[in-house]
């Protein structure tokens, strides 16, 4: 049955290292110049942590390619510095969940959609148009798209300051983004359309894809949030705490103990953390050596979603 299959919610943070979270580095790091990720360390707690995964390559791009196709960067159509390339059309993490009976749902950074724009002049968003992007995600699979479509858009974490568009579906929304910050707006507009989702269609799974573009440079936090001396945000979390969705410098992420960095073929550019959590099936505090890359989600997810990948030409391996 379609309500028995699990739901899906898959982050991916751009330029997100291993040094940057509390629980695999910075919890034990003896010096002042450390941070906590209280939120992050319960949720790789509560479930597993894959110790040895690794990007299907050091920059983003690509590796949001090859993750959204199962291929390596052998046989991916995004290869490289391929920015703002149309994802090909084929089968993506999108298209199979839809024809498998998922709501499909994608926010924030996407960098793959393709199409020419010219801006007027730099800071203006010019005449771009994002039905005229072949690869845009309302085409490649997803019922609902909210974010960046271009990959450099994806740098500004303030839209209407940096006067990025930001689209509500193929709707320029960035006009009404006065101070929001996008990581906060994303996880909000996540949250919203799961609620909403649920309430409409309670027996229909969903599949949702978040691209998160922080800790991408420019490293820039929230005006008012967890991390300033007072917050707006609700204590607590889930539905009715935290980031909540009301109508109206230097790059690279942190490889901890690992060398190299972003745009590097050491472990530091490439080995990235992957948290999973599935209360009831994947036990608590669990940390896994095995080794797993990103185009290794396409065939796992449709493995769980009891979904056939026969027909699919992936290199990736299920988990």
């Amino acid at each position: 049955m379609a309500e028995d299959r699990p739901n899906i919610i898959f982050i991916l943070c751009d330029d997100l290292g291993p040094g940057d979270l509390g629980i695999l580095w910075q919890n034990q790091r003896q010096t002042k110049q450390k941070f906590a990720t209280p939120q992050l360390d319960t949720f790789a707690q509560e479930g597993m942590i894959l110790s040895r995964h690794y990007c299907a390559a050091p920059v983003c791009a690509p590796a949001r390619g090859s993750l959204l196709t199962g291929r390596h960067q052998g046989h991916c159509g995004i290869r490289n510095s391929q920015f703002d390339k149309a994802l090909p059309d084929e089968h993506t993490l999108g298209t199979v969940m839809r024809q498998a009976g998922y709501a499909t749902a994608a926010f924030g950074k996407w960098g793959l959609q393709g199409g020419k724009y010219r801006l007027k002049w730099p800071g203006q968003r010019g005449d771009r148009s994002p039905e005229l992007e072949p690869g845009h995600p309302l085409l490649r699979g997803f019922d609902y798209f909210y974010g960046y479509t271009g990959h450099v858009d994806g740098h500004y974490h303030y839209p209407l300051k940096g006067n990025r568009p930001m689209y509500d579906g193929y709707k320029d929304v960035t006009d009404g983004l006065a101070k929001c910050y996008t990581t906060d707006l994303f996880t909000a507009r996540t949250k919203k359309w799961i609620v909403d989702h649920h309430k409409a269609h309670p027996k229909q799974p969903f599949f949702t894809y978040l691209g998160s573009d922080t800790p991408h440079a420019p490293q820039q936090v929230p005006t008012t949030s967890h991390l300033t001396a007072k917050s707006n945000y609700p204590a607590g979390g889930g539905l009715t705490g935290g980031i909540q969705w009301n109508e109206g410098g230097k790059g690279g992420g942190n490889s901890g103990p690992h060398r190299g960095a972003k745009f590097s073929l050491y472990e530091g550019g490439l080995r990235i953390p992957a948290i999973i959590s599935w209360p009831g099936h994947i036990p608590e505090n669990q940390v896994r050596g095995q080794f797993a890359t990103g185009c290794d989600w396409y065939p796992t997810i449709l493995e769980l979603c009891g979904i056939s990948a026969t027909k699919h030409r992936l290199d990736g391996k299920s988990l």
